[in-house]
């Protein structure tokens, strides 16, 4: 197993905690930090989400061989903050081997479970 492959388990256990307490999951990146949540059935089964277009095409012309275990995620409503500035996206992929840390908890919260 690689230190992505881990970091791909540990990002799935902190989604579900967060999923399951009602928290945004939060990755530390290392340019800045990114609170979102994975995508749930409904956001890649609605016809007009930037996820579900994104996963059709990546499909269709991907050519790097499919992995065991996923070299990127994609969050849905993510507000990315890096240098000062903080903007909000419906949808942003993420590479795991740029995750630094996870954790999760409410945006605009003081303290993180």
């Amino acid at each position: 197993m690689s230190i992505n492959d881990y970091k791909f388990d540990v990002i799935s256990v902190m989604n579900s905690i967060g999923k399951a307490s009602n928290n945004n999951l939060i990755l530390v990146l290392q340019d800045g930090i990114a609170i979102g949540r994975l995508p749930l059935e409904a956001d890649l089964e609605d016809d007009n989400s930037l996820i579900k277009l994104f996963n059709k095409y990546f499909k269709e012309y991907r050519e790097s061989e499919v992995q065991e275990y996923p070299q990127a995620i994609s969050l849905v409503d993510v507000k990315y903050t890096s240098s000062g500035a903080t903007i909000n996206l419906p949808h942003m992929v993420f590479f795991i081997d740029q995750v630094v840390g996870v954790s999760i908890g409410l945006e605009g919260q003081k303290h993180v479970l």
